[in-house]
């Protein structure tokens, strides 16, 4: 089974987790099952995601793609969000 952990710093966390919400149902949509969110303790504009990962040949379309990084931008991500697939042992 495959996981997928994104962190990204973003300018207002209020309003990137409010556009998060909002894109639950389009991860789902791909295959991506939210386990978990985390912020950082020192800084709450510090996220972690960390999500279930039904095909990661989709997934990495979906992060990819033009639409996702303007999607990011409109949310506050600041710089390139830090990605990384995992296999659970």
């Amino acid at each position: 089974m495959a996981y997928l952990y994104i962190r990204h710093t973003v300018s207002d966390f209020n309003k990137w987790y409010n556009s998060f919400k909002l894109s639950l149902g389009t991860y789902e949509d791909i295959g991506l099952t939210e386990i978990q969110l985390f912020q950082d303790k020192k800084d709450y504009n510090d996220v972690i995601m960390i999500f279930k990962v039904d095909d990661i040949e989709k997934t990495k379309s979906f992060l990819f793609a033009p639409e996702k990084e303007l999607a990011n931008e409109e949310a506050g991500v600041i710089g390139e969000p830090e990605t990384i697939f995992l296999e659970k042992l």
